[in-house]
């Protein structure tokens, strides 16, 4: 899936490639790691990952809340107690978050938090919170619809092991 701002070329590109563990164990976390390929481009430089980020029931939701989003019923990012504004979506492992920014019926701007082995390699070494980069896009309901699917699509592929 990719969710490009319409407006800069900003990206960012997620990729399920396959399980962290190969043999089911038994055990509901392990055996529903998935491992997630990203590519970020932003105003300044580009970079990839490739780690155990999601659980596959975590990864479902990321479809749900874009579409939440593209219709204009996401939930709007609330206000840390450090006074940063929070993901609406976290996850268990802080590498990917997702926050709604703005709604209007023709543009949906939507906050990607990438957090440790996501992060941008530049901001690795500062890190002092744990959503401490995010890029935000700007593109039309219809293209969430769109990554929504392909996203699903590409999970067709892990099912929930349990």
């Amino acid at each position: 899936m990719e969710i490009r701002d319409d407006g800069s070329g900003c990206f960012v590109r997620l990729t399920p490639i396959g399980y962290q563990y190969k043999n089911p164990s038994g055990d509901p976390y392990d055996d529903n790691w998935l491992i997630i390929k990203g590519r970020v481009q932003d105003r300044h430089q580009a970079w990839t990952f490739q780690d155990p980020a999601l659980l596959v029931d975590e990864a479902h939701s990321i479809a749900r809340w874009l579409r939440a989003a593209a219709a204009g019923h996401g939930t709007q990012m609330e206000v840390g107690a450090d006074g940063l504004p929070l993901p609406s979506l976290q996850m268990i492992e802080p590498n990917i978050g997702l926050g709604l920014v703005e709604f209007t019926p023709t543009a949906v701007t939507v906050r990607f938090f990438l957090s440790l082995e996501s992060a941008p390699p530049s901001s690795v070494e500062s890190v002092e919170v744990d959503m401490e980069y995010s890029l935000d896009l700007t593109t039309a309901p219809g293209n969430l619809e769109r990554a929504a699917k392909e996203w699903e699509d590409q999970l067709a592929q892990f099912p929930y092991r349990g």
